[in-house]
């Protein structure tokens, strides 16, 4: 390693950016998520329900980046032929009803 280079947080672990870990996460709103866009239980609490349902989303829908915004809200981007569309809302639910609506899915 080269000199001045960070081994460890203070924490003990190995420093943000550093290492192997860093090439599989990207850091969206300071929360972790993996290439393939999981989203953990513990990032939607009040929401079990709707992670089964952002799954079968993804699934449907590859090209829609969907991940936690800023300030405690859920943001999509839909690439279009000239731009993107992006939807904000501050549950996951509404933001996949956004979704369903904006892709035109029928449940």
């Amino acid at each position: 390693m080269g000199a001045g280079a960070p081994l460890h947080t203070a924490g003990g672990g190995p420093a943000r950016g550093t290492g192997r870990v860093a090439n599989y996460y990207r850091d969206y709103g300071g929360i972790p998520v993996t290439p393939h866009h999981e989203v953990r239980l513990s990032l939607v609490p009040d929401e079990p329900d709707q992670v089964v349902r952002l799954r079968e989303f993804r699934a449907a829908h590859p090209d829609v980046i969907i991940g936690p915004g800023g300030f405690g809200t859920w943001q999509a981007r839909i690439p279009e032929p000239k731009g993107e569309t992006v939807a904000t809302r501050y549950t996951l639910r509404e933001l996949l009803d956004r979704l369903d609506e904006l892709t035109g899915h029928q449940d």
